[in-house]
């Protein structure tokens, strides 16, 4: 249980003083019951964190026990991201859990997506998304090796790299993860391939692009990509491309969608030191 108890205390303190999250557990038992729940639950759940403990799971969701289940099989391998109705008092309201698997059983962090909810804490979003998509990249079954391609890439250019001691190395390389699991998951729904990975100087600072082979994504769906929870395909969470694109605007830069030649799609941030 230990190990349980430390990764809610750790996604708990990815959403930190949010009050439209909470952190709740449960086990993979023939009834899941909740095990374990912190965070703001009150305002999230209508109930206290201690009262929730030991509740049946498929309390907490429309969908009653069987969606309990369902999301637990669903991040038994990967961490995974859905958005979908749970219930508070026994009322639906729409939420974005992100969910990973644990000693047999699932730990959620639930976002109430509701207006009031959003509004209230929409000056501290955005760096919440930041610090919640830096841990899930590696804790994800992200292409490690194609990310330390990339970051030898850069270092492999005197300028390059003179360049990215401007940058803040953390956001970069959060960015840089983000990609190559967007590519790799693309790439994974098309039956597989390869995963290009190219850097070049551009002016004052650099451009990184990431080219995958799977689904073309439609103009339509590229003019939407970076914004917050738009997923461009059935697996994503609508989360990563736009905190991509706000570490981007971090560094004077930004980041764009193309069509790759026969197919697939060229992700490319530029970041300006």
């Amino acid at each position: 249980m230990r190990k349980l108890e430390q990764i809610c205390e750790e996604l708990t303190r990815t959403v930190g003083a949010a009050a439209d999250s909470c952190v709740v557990a449960w086990d993979e038992s023939a009834s899941p019951r909740i095990v374990f729940a912190t965070g703001h639950t009150k305002e999230v759940l209508s109930a206290k964190a201690g009262d929730l403990v030991g509740q049946p799971a498929g309390s907490l969701f429309s969908g009653g026990e069987r969606a309990a289940k369902d999301l637990a099989l669903l991040c038994t391998n990967v961490p995974a991201a859905e958005q979908r109705p749970m219930l508070r008092g026994g009322q639906p309201f729409a939420a974005q859990l992100l969910l990973r698997g644990v000693n047999g059983g699932a730990v959620a962090l639930i976002r109430d997506l509701t207006a009031s909810h959003v509004q209230a804490d929409a000056a501290l979003r955005a760096e919440d998304l930041a610090r919640f998509a830096s841990l899930v990249a590696h804790e994800i079954r992200n292409p490690l090796s194609a990310v330390k391609i990339a970051l030898q890439t850069l270092e492999r250019h005197g300028t390059l790299a003179q360049n990215a001691k401007a940058l803040d190395p953390v956001r970069v390389r959060t960015a840089v993860k983000i990609l190559c699991r967007q590519a790799a998951v693309a790439t994974e729904e098309t039956g597989g391939g390869a995963v290009e990975i190219a850097a070049r100087e551009i002016g004052e600072g650099w451009e990184l692009s990431v080219c995958d082979p799977g689904r073309t994504l439609s103009p339509e769906v590229r003019e939407k990509a970076f914004v917050a929870f738009t997923p461009q395909r059935a697996r994503g969470s609508g989360l990563g491309l736009a905190v991509v694109a706000r570490i981007a605007r971090e560094h004077r830069g930004e980041v764009r969608i193309d069509e790759r030649p026969g197919g697939g799609n060229v992700i490319s941030v530029t970041f300006s030191a």
